[in-house]
């Protein structure tokens, strides 16, 4: 009874020293990528880089954030490949 008590013990103080993630960490995991076309007419946001709606980018084609896709470049979910 002795062994698995000091068993039981020895894993609850590991247990209790395992690092737990920061909000920054957490944060950073849930960050989602989308693609936008930087040319002029574009609106959308795209879920992959070979999106069909992408097919008539007349700018370049970069990789952002979702919030940056929404908030700075006033971008929606493309309809096609709904990200």
């Amino acid at each position: 009874m002795k062994p698995l008590l000091s068993f039981l013990l020895t894993l609850a103080l590991l247990c209790s020293f395992a690092s737990t993630p920061t909000t920054a960490e957490i944060a950073a995991a849930d960050t989602t990528y989308v693609y936008i076309c930087t040319g002029s007419s574009s609106t959308k946001y795209h879920k992959t880089a070979s999106c069909r709606g992408l097919n008539n980018c007349k700018g370049k084609i970069i990789k952002v954030s979702r919030t940056v896709a929404e908030e700075e470049y006033h971008r929606s979910p493309c309809k096609i490949c709904k990200p």
